[in-house]
């Protein structure tokens, strides 16, 4: 039974709860009561207006009235809502999450049912902030942080593994796992691991997320010490939601506000190249690379595949000192240090470069970074520093001769299968990673990782280098994970385009120019990129 009534001019319910008691003493040792008191009011959490005992002894609630809860909001819907719907959901309910945590208390009972919705009429200008959501239900919160706590707790669906793998020894962890229930749930409109009962719950997070690795298990202080996992790879991203979009990066402004350029900055990186808007520039000056070969450590990540150099000039080795490799000429006014490569790719030959071409994508893209060595000291102060860094974007083709230095690196690739692995990688030459062509792209963007600062001076190369089928096959067994749980591939590690918005992409490609009597190298006269153009097999 729940009573709505105004009160102050404001819409509120009245919500009683199950427990009788008998005195006001009683009411104050309420656990929900007492939660509430002990938060201050917060727009994703459900706030306490008032309480009071009935006639009948009673506890009654008072609160802000809601529309409906996020179950009723998606169990009828035809359509999945939009990803940037979710992710404004996704970041209020973070928000009122972190503001229990932030307090000591975590929630225990997360599903759509406690996630309540209200409209905001007052911003209906912009679509995505109509709908305020709200936790709700803080029935089954916890306050003592001494473990064990409750072993039966959370509704099933919901329940993360160490619920149900042990006697009560989980902690605040708990509510993320159910917020990603909640998250995949919004985005899909069915529940993620809908299990009949426990053995069956366990049975289909088993399924989606694979086995987990020694160490994981180690941590949890079973229930039955008899209980076993069958090996088991995860489910990859592509085949769980096959219909999402893949690109992750959209929701990196969100999960940190340390990112928000991700989401919001003006000058973002990478971005498509059309023909049609670049902008000749006649001061544009060739691009110079120091030819001497360089020394350095290749990496997995977890992430991407990363080159770096040894930059320490007092550092020798049998080859005598390293001598650093500088960048200039160009749309570059400064002398840029080379500091290391990124390696991007697509575990399928359609996509996989950061950069395309009038909408056409690559299946992998290499880009080289150096940091403006006559304004600061390392690659690190740089990237937050204006005019900090250049990138230069060599995006590559299938072909059946790779360029000889690129199988330097991907020689190297057997050596880092795995999340954390690194190899050395000896006498390479930057320069020689270059394409035969002069001509370029250039714009003022950003880092394509988090957190996307807008420091990067972009310069991509208007012809391709190529790479080979057995190259990419080296790329695509990267994995993100150590080898007792690799997670997941590592490929896919590309930023999708970001709008050019007002941005000049200036070239010294000049289009109305002839040398020799033949019409100049452009992409638009005489094409070098011919993207996706190799055969199907």
């Amino acid at each position: 039974m729940k009573d709505g009534f105004i009160r102050n001019s404001r819409c509120n319910i009245c919500t009683p709860i199950n427990t009788k008691r008998s005195s006001a003493n009683d009411m104050l040792m309420n656990k929900e009561l007492q939660a509430l008191k002990k938060l201050d009011e917060h727009p994703n959490v459900l706030s306490l207006t008032d309480c009071f005992l009935n006639l009948n002894g009673s506890l009654l609630f008072v609160f802000d009235i809601m529309d409906c809860s996020m179950y009723d909001y998606i169990k009828n819907r035809k359509r999945r809502l939009s990803e940037l719907q979710v992710q404004h959901f996704l970041y209020q309910l973070t928000c009122g999450l972190l503001h229990l945590h932030k307090n000591g208390l975590f929630h225990r009972d997360i599903k759509p049912e406690n996630i309540l919705i209200k409209s905001n009429l007052g911003v209906a200008v912009n679509p995505l902030k109509t709908r305020i959501l709200k936790l709700g239900d803080l029935g089954s919160v916890c306050l003592d942080h001494t473990l064990p706590h409750s072993a039966y707790i959370s509704t099933r669906w919901y329940r993360a593994p160490e619920c149900l793998l042990t006697n009560g020894y989980y902690g605040p962890k708990i509510d993320i796992w159910a917020l990603g229930c909640c998250f995949y749930e919004m985005l899909t409109l069915n529940p993620l691991f809908p299990g009949d009962h426990e053995l069956d719950q366990l049975y289909k997070i088993h399924e989606i997320l694979g086995t987990p690795s020694k160490s994981l298990l180690m941590k949890f202080k079973y229930k039955h010490s008899d209980f076993e996992f069958p090996f088991k790879p995860p489910l990859p991203f592509h085949k769980l939601l096959p219909s999402v979009s893949q690109y992750g990066p959209a929701f990196w402004g969100l999960i940190n506000p340390e990112w928000h350029l991700c989401n919001k900055g003006r000058r973002q990186s990478p971005v498509n190249l059309e023909p049609q808007r670049l902008l000749f520039d006649p001061n544009l000056r060739p691009l110079h690379i120091d030819k001497h070969r360089i020394s350095g450590t290749i990496l997995n990540t977890g992430h991407s595949v990363i080159f770096t150099a040894d930059n320490d000039t007092t550092a020798t080795n049998v080859y005598g000192p390293q001598i650093p490799v500088n960048l200039t000429g160009g749309p570059l006014s400064y002398r840029y240090r080379f500091n290391e490569i990124h390696i991007h790719y697509g575990l399928h030959d359609q996509f996989g470069s950061e950069h395309s071409v009038e909408g056409y994508t690559f299946p992998a893209e290499i880009q080289i970074f150096g940091y403006n060595s006559q304004l600061y000291t390392n690659f690190s102060d740089a990237l937050y520093k204006a005019q900090g860094i250049v990138g230069v974007a060599v995006l590559l083709q299938l072909g059946d001769l790779s360029n000889p230095e690129l199988r330097m690196l991907t020689d190297q690739l057997e050596k880092i299968r795995f999340g954390g692995d690194e190899a050395a990688v000896r006498r390479i030459s930057i320069r020689g990673l270059l394409p035969d062509t002069e001509h370029y792209m250039t714009y003022e963007g950003s880092t394509t990782s988090p957190a996307c600062h807008e420091t990067v001076t972009w310069i991509v190369l208007n012809k391709p280098i190529y790479i080979t089928k057995q190259q990419l096959f080296g790329l695509r067994r990267l994995m993100q994970g150590q080898p007792d749980h690799p997670k997941a591939p590592l490929g896919n590690n590309f930023r999708p385009p970001q709008p050019l918005l007002h941005r000049p992409v200036r070239t010294n490609i000049d289009f109305r120019s002839k040398q020799n009597g033949k019409a100049c190298p452009t992409m638009h006269k005489e094409v070098l990129y011919k993207a996706n153009s190799w055969k199907q097999h």
